[in-house]
């Protein structure tokens, strides 16, 4: 995989915004090699992009493999790393309970920055619909708690109703509603877990 990753990046070329080739009927062959080009990177930077998450995730795969989850339930494991020396800012890693599959992940920052919050998440596409940014969060708020973390602070693009849904069924409370996103502040303190199920 790190071959393969290696040899698309020597292919891989600064896409550069050449205008001359414009001033040119839209059909000749300077126009047309040129719109070939930029389609041929856009494939190669895509694969290339592609083989980086994958990567990414054999790397979170194996650290799984390797340590015990920080937390867990009878759905979801949840490891980060170096839970032993912990920061303000670190990175989640959720996999259905008691299996190699990665489901997603959930970031926290720590310090709430004005409207993006201090805490995001991703679940991978084909896992979607499963409640697991939900159950991830809840297991996320368990560790936080233990670490003397009282709220969290949450935003989603308006939008993203899925996402509002699952902010909401986390308990928070919306605060802030300017522009294109939604902020909402999670008490994580003596809240009753979601266990799934719910719709």
């Amino acid at each position: 995989l790190t071959d393969k990753i290696a040899k698309l990046s020597e292919k891989m070329e600064f896409i550069y915004f050449d205008v001359s080739w414009m001033f040119d009927d839209p059909n000749s062959d300077s126009a047309r090699c040129e719109r070939e080009r930029r389609e041929n990177q856009a494939k190669i930077k895509q694969e290339y992009n592609e083989l980086n998450k994958q990567l990414d995730i054999l790397y979170r795969i194996d650290f799984a493999m390797k340590n015990r989850p920080v937390t867990s339930n009878q759905i979801l494991d949840l490891y980060v790393e170096g839970r032993d020396t912990f920061t303000q800012a670190c990175q989640y890693n959720l996999f259905k309970h008691n299996t190699n599959e990665y489901v997603g992940n959930i970031r926290y920052i720590g310090e709430c920055e004005g409207m993006f919050g201090n805490i995001s998440y991703e679940i991978e596409e084909a896992h979607r619909g499963n409640h697991y940014a939900l159950i991830g969060l809840e297991l996320v708020g368990i560790d936080l708690s233990k670490r003397g973390v009282e709220e969290l602070f949450i935003s989603a693009e308006k939008w993203n109703k899925a996402s509002i849904k699952t902010i909401e069924k986390f308990g928070g409370k919306l605060i802030d509603d300017e522009g294109g996103l939604v902020q909402y502040k999670c008490d994580i303190k003596n809240r009753e877990m979601f266990k799934g199920g719910r719709k």
